[in-house]
């Protein structure tokens, strides 16, 4: 990058009293060392030193940064000169400039590490603003907003007043101009008290989308603003690309997001065939093994406002093969992801499970996940899992943020078992007869065959966690078939207890209403 003088002079601490010795610094770049006086003044360079010692002869399309003002006319010179307080130390300016150029490189080369690297949009806004004072936002080529920065944001949608500040902007015909390639224009909107810049992004001739970056009209946009925003948007553009050219993105890729949106909304728009055709396209089969994952709007603020950008950067990140093993559509609730799990992958499921955590955690959000299948035309049924995965995972309180259904899956057999009747009416006789029995003769048989059950039916176990003899455990059950007339044995009435248990511990604490 180019570190000029207005981004120094902007960034020099008030304790220096910094000046400039004219309105509109030059845009050239400066090269660190910085040098000191006394030697060759090299253009391109930053000088440091005292006014006193400073000639005219001695100025040749440098900047100079002058410690107390130089002893001669100085405002007409082609060189940019920053004037600093006369009381400073040379070596604590110097040490201060240095910083700065160390800072601002550094900047740079993060920012380009994120847009080459990590696809981080979040990432790439905070660094960014680090040098940058405005809010910001993404405008896709069609003017609809991809990403905000936090103070933008709402939750679900863009809220009725920054849409209505969005739009406003836009109708001035100078913002939503996209013939402008790779500069930075300026904007000034007194109806919203408003002032900003915008960056057209581009890839070859194509216009792709728009970064606007936002601040009150009270205040000034300087050279230097303007600078570090170029920069940072030559750094979104990188990062736009892989968003808006994925290798995906063929003449296909439009009809299988329609595709999979039909499947999961239940309508018939596509028949059997057609799929079957759109899989075909894209290298996939009907019977390949997928996995639908869903993640919601509703966990944080600007995920449905990122929510293309989001669907885009998972398929890019897990895309190990070509034409692509990964699908992401954008409904009204949340995102759907559809991976073909047939398609061959350089991660095994453990490590997935952990990378995806860490995405997950990343944007600020949670998904539920269904089990693999096998029948591509049963896409609902598996959406349909993935939203009950991420509604059970949540209710758990569970510290995952990527629930699967395959672990709550009993959770909901059970809670559907009993929805023609209430809960006492569907457990097992011996539950509720032991319960009562308890609490009249002061005994401990429930709790016994529940431990029974824990132990996976092992006397030894059992008969050591209630502290008892095992000949005495013994005893207890043959009194517990007797008292509620069971078999122990069968397998069907042992399955009932058990269901029976579980039920009752979710809703009641091991006792009736």
């Amino acid at each position: 990058m180019k570190v000029t003088a207005s981004m120094v002079y902007q960034q020099l601490p008030s304790i220096f009293a910094p000046k400039k010795s004219k309105e509109n610094f030059s845009d050239n770049g400066l090269r660190a060392p910085l040098l000191y006086s006394g030697e060759l003044m090299y253009p391109d360079y930053m000088y440091i030193c005292y006014g006193k010692d400073i000639s005219l002869g001695d100025i040749h399309l440098s900047t100079i940064v002058s410690i107390g003002y130089p002893e001669f006319d100085y405002t007409d010179i082609k060189a940019d000169i920053i004037i600093v307080d006369e009381s400073v130390s040379i070596n604590v300016l110097f040490n201060q400039i240095q910083l700065i150029f160390q800072t601002l490189t550094y900047w740079d080369d993060e920012m380009a590490r994120i847009a080459l690297k990590d696809m981080d949009i979040d990432r790439l806004f905070s660094v960014g603003r680090q040098h940058l004072r405005f809010s910001l936002v993404l405008l896709n080529n069609r003017f609809t907003p991809i990403a905000l920065t936090p103070e933008l944001g709402d939750k679900h949608m863009l809220s009725e007043n920054n849409q209505v500040l969005i739009n406003t902007l836009l109708s001035d015909s100078s913002l939503s101009d996209t013939l402008e390639k790779g500069e930075v224009e300026l904007f000034d909107n007194p109806s919203v008290r408003k002032i900003g810049m915008h960056f057209n992004i581009f890839y070859n001739s194509d216009y792709r989308g728009k970064l606007i970056a936002i601040s009150d009209y009270t205040n000034e946009i300087t050279v230097a603003d303007k600078q570090l925003f170029r920069i940072f948007a030559r750094h979104f553009e990188t990062l736009y690309e892989r968003f808006a050219v994925s290798p995906m993105r063929s003449a296909s890729y439009e009809s299988m997001q329609e595709i999979i949106r039909s499947l999961i909304n239940g309508d018939d728009t596509y028949d059997y065939n057609e799929i079957t055709s759109a899989l075909n396209s894209v290298q996939w089969k009907p019977d390949d093994k997928y996995a639908v994952y869903y993640i919601p709007y509703e966990e944080d603020v600007n995920i449905a406002i990122k929510s293309a950008y989001i669907a885009t950067f998972l398929e890019n990140k897990w895309n190990r093969v070509h034409m692509g093993s990964t699908r992401g559509v954008v409904t009204d609730k949340g995102i759907v992801w559809v991976v073909n799990c047939s398609k061959p992958a350089d991660i095994t499921e453990e490590q997935f499970g952990k990378e995806f955590e860490v995405v997950l955690g990343n944007l600020k959000a949670k998904a539920g996940a269904s089990n693999v299948f096998d029948n591509f035309h049963n896409l609902r049924t598996y959406y349909n899992q993935a939203v009950l995965a991420y509604q059970y995972g949540k209710e758990s309180g569970a510290p995952e943020n990527h629930y699967r259904f395959r672990e709550y899956s009993l959770d909901y057999m059970l809670k559907h078992c009993y929805l023609d009747f209430e809960l006492k009416d569907v457990l097992h006789p011996a539950i509720r007869t032991l319960i009562q029995y308890d609490e009249k003769e002061n005994t401990e048989f429930c709790k016994t065959l529940r431990l029974f059950f824990l132990n996976k039916y092992n006397a030894t176990q059992t008969s050591d966690s209630l502290f008892i003899h095992r000949s005495t455990f013994a005893a207890r059950i043959k009194r517990i078939e007797e008292i509620c007339n069971i078999d122990l044995d069968d397998e069907r009435t042992r399955l009932h207890i058990m269901l029976s248990f579980y039920l009752l511990e979710d809703h009641y604490d091991m006792s009736l209403a």
